[in-house]
């Protein structure tokens, strides 16, 4: 059971993640009006690290990882001296009708109204990474393509639309810019993660250089994979981000809890550093049918 102290704890860790952590994508590659959004330059706070968000309940972790993330993005924005009016979830309606939603509409102090769109994704690459159509989520149910589709041709043209700009109006909140925050991370078989290399020459152009990466292994392969030179975790949502200050597990335990999985575990891997065990990598272990 969640407590508030931990939660606490564990937001400001993930806090630090949200502002340090590369986008996965560069929109700036393709012909599209929308910016990247740095949370460095956009917050303006004093420094490289946060203050404390005060004690936090439970609650404020949501299973859900996409509402968690949206939670922590909306924390950091009501921290910053360079946000006003912030609003968010904003659903913009036409003759009875949902046509989408404004995630986040705000006002800089310089006077410059801002639409910020903003989402965390985990994809597993299938292929050589030259198509986006290569990632796909754990579920299987979600594809990097038609996720970057989406936002870049649906949620981020709101404000293009009659209803969207009324909306915006109405607000006083008119987006004069579109910034997209798309973070997470990408996962490569793990014989081109310590095999021949990630396939970097082949990789979609849109893809941010810099983005977080990791690997991914079937069940069946874990004993000729992973090692007892690690300690381990098994990262459950909604903490996906930075990994948790909990008790590492020794391979033994690790594979033991992994022979019964029915969908993909995403695990840390620890390496000690004097007294302390530091995060070395990360990847999804998934089950041999995946």
């Amino acid at each position: 059971m969640l407590t508030d102290s931990f939660v606490t704890h564990q937001v400001q860790r993930d806090l630090q993640w949200v502002i340090n952590a590369s986008p996965i994508m560069n929109p700036t590659q393709c012909d599209t009006d929308v910016q990247l959004c740095s949370l460095p330059t956009l917050l303006h706070l004093p420094g490289d690290t946060l203050g404390t968000p005060g004690t936090l309940t439970a609650d404020f972790a949501h299973r859900r990882l996409g509402l968690y993330y949206e939670n922590l993005v909306n924390l950091l924005l009501i921290s910053s001296p360079n946000l006003l009016d912030i609003k968010r979830n904003i659903q913009v309606s036409e003759n009875k009708r949902t046509l989408g939603e404004y995630d986040i509409l705000c006002r800089t102090m310089q006077g410059e109204n801002l639409h910020i769109e903003c989402a965390v994704k985990f994809y597993l690459c299938t292929g050589d990474g030259s198509e986006l159509s290569h990632f796909e989520g754990p579920n299987r149910r979600d594809r990097l393509d038609i996720k970057w589709n989406k936002l870049i041709n649906k949620q981020l043209q709101l404000s293009t639309t009659h209803a969207g700009r009324a909306c915006a109006d109405t607000l006083g909140l008119q987006p004069a810019r579109k910034l997209l925050l798309l973070q997470g991370y990408l996962f490569y078989p793990f014989e081109s993660w310590y095999g021949d290399g990630l396939p970097t020459a082949t990789l979609h152009p849109l893809l941010h250089t810099d983005h977080n990466r990791g690997w991914w292994i079937r069940q069946p392969d874990v004993d000729a994979v992973l090692t007892d030179s690690f300690r381990y975790q098994m990262l459950n949502k909604p903490f996906w981000l930075h990994s948790p200050d909990l008790p590492t597990l020794p391979y033994d335990t690790l594979r033991s809890e992994l022979k019964t999985i029915n969908r993909p575990q995403l695990i840390a891997r620890f390496t000690r550093d004097g007294d302390r065990w530091h995060e070395h990598d990360r990847g999804f272990v998934v089950p041999a049918h995946w």
